[in-house]
């Protein structure tokens, strides 16, 4: 059974118009850029139905959306050119879904404008697994399941944790303020 988080990533993978799309993205020229552009151009015109069709709060939709537009922005790999197109999207995205009347977490910012794909990837890891976290744990819980590799995935996730937490600490940067505190709220509530 798939989680709300993993269908709503799917529903806007899979979200397709039918109609000629060349034209939302006419005016560019970067590659990374012409290979998510017209999908995330037509998922935005239509943003009203797409929404619609999600039985999630609109806090949820936001989160959900911050991360997937994050999977997104991993595909820009080091182009600076192409991060700063995909954090206007972002904006046009949250406008359109109204997610800045919403707190995510306890941080001001909805998300951070990151530009190594590194980084951005651990964000979104750390997040879809905090999402799975209490599946991940039910499944521990049955006899047949193979626990070794649950057990390295969590490891994993919490050494990337504390990876952030060491990060902040001596760049003293705020990049991972919003996923160290989901984290440890999720974490807090075992």
């Amino acid at each position: 059974q798939k989680s709300d988080l993993l269908k709503f990533y799917k529903y806007l993978d899979d979200y397709k118009i039918s109609d000629d799309s060349s034209e939302l993205c006419s005016g560019q020229s970067n590659q990374k850029i012409l290979k998510i552009c017209p999908d995330l151009r037509k998922i935005l015109q239509k943003w009203t139905n797409v929404w619609a069709k999600y039985k999630l709060s609109t806090s949820d939709i936001c989160q959900h959306l911050t991360y997937w537009l994050y999977g997104k922005a991993m595909k820009c790999e080091s182009d600076y050119y192409c991060f700063n197109w995909i954090y206007s999207m972002f904006y046009e995205f949250f406008v359109k879904a109204s997610c800045y009347k919403y707190e995510m977490f306890d941080s001001q910012e909805i998300f951070s404008r990151v530009f190594n794909a590194d980084t951005i990837k651990n964000k979104k890891d750390l997040y879809d697994f905090l999402n799975h976290y209490s599946d991940i744990k039910e499944l521990l819980k049955k006899p047949t399941q193979n626990k070794t590799q649950y057990c390295t995935y969590i490891k994993y996730m919490f050494d990337i944790y504390q990876n952030m937490k060491e990060e902040r600490r001596s760049k003293l940067t705020k990049v991972y303020n919003n996923e160290i505190a989901h984290f440890e709220k999720i974490i807090k509530d075992e």
